[in-house]
């Protein structure tokens, strides 16, 4: 037995020892409890945004700079419940982002499963067993009745790992580890203070990731609904399109159907112009034969006649001379007219041909004589112009429908100016009038189907069309100018080469 001396002074030297021992673990409690109040003050920061990436970005960062972990990874459940995911890792030389693991497969998937923290501190040697055990079950024919090791992203040469449910009021979110090359690296403290740093995440974390998908789905919606707008102003577009098409093909439809009317009238009226020519013609070469014989007679009787008989019948003799003058005057009248119906009308001609521009205007202005007026004066200034290769009906029925549209602008008094000339291969044709004129706005629809200007009592409606059509039929081109209260100016220019295409 030690005496009272011996055991003071074994006692004595333990005091050091035990303050050691003492000073250690209040420097422990010391470091853990800044590092509750760091916990604390990362709890704030987490659950004061709902910006997921920040919020997983502060957890990872404060595994370095609270607890001196240098690995960790966060897992979370997906949708079906039966998969963890990894969403975010810190310290691996591969991120491992999206890979998986089942529920209740290796230490991750079995906390999940258990909802209970895991701890381990020599892995190493439990997968040695693990495979030695599968080794030995292969060598008699039963390795298939043992699970392979879960390959998951982490540390290569892992020796210790805590695993910690992330759970909201006992509903599990995910799964929080960290992992270390060391044995034994992880301590009870250090596993109460994650339970409790996991505590404090775990809201923050599953308020975020709901706060993303709704976002992400708003964002999808927000697309679809782009999409949505975005085809419906296609579909709409394409109404428009579609509806203007259909527009264009009815107006396209009418002009065709109306000009096709215009034609069959314009050939019928041609055809009843020709036969009315055709039989005037037979009764004034009968009086035009008559009127010469009688002329005849009359010079006959009067040379034959003595001085008395032509005193007593010199009243009738004056008289028939009189009225032969009138029948002679009658006579030339209407062998005129009937030369122009008969060329305005061309029907009896082929259908493209050469044919003078001049020829054709007078005709027309010969028809039109009885709607120009006195106080209308015509002026003719007419160039030197080639043949043209041509429809020369149709062009009349142009010329027609201009002169008519310049006669009927001219309210009062005016003066129509009808000037040809010869340029570049074209014929060109000006009908220039000091009519109402036509207002800029309307110019621009001069040429649609139906369109009138009765404001300025000009009528030009179809017969404009219809002789744009010609003179577009020709290779041509028509042009309008005009001026309210000046008048209007329309020049008709036609190509001279037609006859090389007229296959086309």
């Amino acid at each position: 037995m030690l005496s009272s001396d011996a055991k003071k002074v074994k006692t004595k030297n333990k005091i050091p020892e035990n303050q050691k021992i003492i000073d250690k673990l209040n420097e422990s409690l010391s470091k853990k409890t800044k590092q509750v109040q760091l916990i604390q003050e990362i709890s704030s920061e987490v659950n004061s945004t709902l910006q997921w990436k920040q919020i997983l970005k502060i957890i990872l960062q404060s595994m370095d700079r609270v607890f001196d972990f240098h690995h960790a990874m966060i897992f979370l459940i997906d949708e079906s419940k039966e998969k963890l995911r990894v969403v975010a890792s810190q310290g691996f030389d591969e991120s491992g982002i999206g890979a998986e693991i089942s529920i209740g497969q290796g230490i991750v998937g079995v906390v999940g499963k258990r909802k209970k923290i895991m701890r381990m501190g020599n892995i190493g040697s439990q997968l040695a067993y693990h495979s030695a055990i599968k080794m030995r079950m292969e060598e008699v024919g039963e390795g298939q009745n043992i699970a392979d090791n879960l390959e998951l992203p982490g540390l290569k040469n892992v020796q210790s790992k805590i695993a910690i449910p992330l759970l909201v009021k006992n509903r599990l979110i995910g799964v929080f580890s960290v992992e270390s090359s060391l044995f034994n690296a992880f301590d009870e403290l250090d596993e109460t203070l994650l339970v409790i740093f996991g505590n404090q995440i775990a809201g923050a974390i599953d308020n975020a990731h709901a706060y993303k998908l709704a976002a992400d789905r708003l964002d999808e919606l927000n697309s679809a609904n782009d999409q949505l707008y975005t085809l419906n102003e296609e579909l709409e577009d394409k109404v428009r399109r579609r509806t203007a098409d259909l527009s264009n093909a009815l107006d396209e439809l009418t002009e065709t159907q109306n000009q096709l009317i215009l034609q069959e009238k314009m050939a019928s009226l041609g055809k009843m112009v020709a036969g009315v020519a055709h039989e005037i013609n037979n009764p004034i070469g009968a009086m035009s034969s008559a009127v010469d014989t009688v002329q005849r007679c009359l010079e006959k009787i009067e040379t034959e006649l003595d001085v008395q008989d032509r005193k007593r019948i010199e009243k009738p003799l004056k008289l028939m001379r009189n009225n032969m003058g009138v029948l002679n005057t009658v006579e030339k009248r209407i062998t005129i007219l009937v030369k122009s119906l008969k060329n305005f009308a061309r029907l009896d001609e082929a259908e493209m041909q050469k044919a003078d521009i001049h020829e054709g205007l007078e005709s027309t202005l010969t028809l039109l004589k009885s709607d120009l007026s006195e106080k209308i004066k015509i002026v003719k200034e007419f160039g030197d112009l080639p043949l043209l290769f041509c429809s020369p009906g149709q062009l009349n029925q142009a010329f027609m429908s201009l002169l008519l549209n310049a006669i009927q602008s001219i309210s009062e008094t005016g003066t129509i100016i009808i000037k040809t000339y010869f340029k570049d291969k074209h014929i060109y044709l000006q009908i220039t009038d000091t009519g109402k004129g036509i207002a800029q706005d309307k110019l621009e629809n001069i040429f649609n189907f139906g369109f009138s200007t009765s404001k300025s009592r000009v009528k030009m409606g179809s017969g404009l069309l219809t002789t744009y059509n010609i003179i577009r039929k020709h290779k041509g081109e028509i042009k309008i100018e005009s001026e309210v209260g000046v008048g209007s100016a329309v020049t008709v220019i036609l190509p001279t080469g037609l006859e090389k295409n007229r296959t086309n």
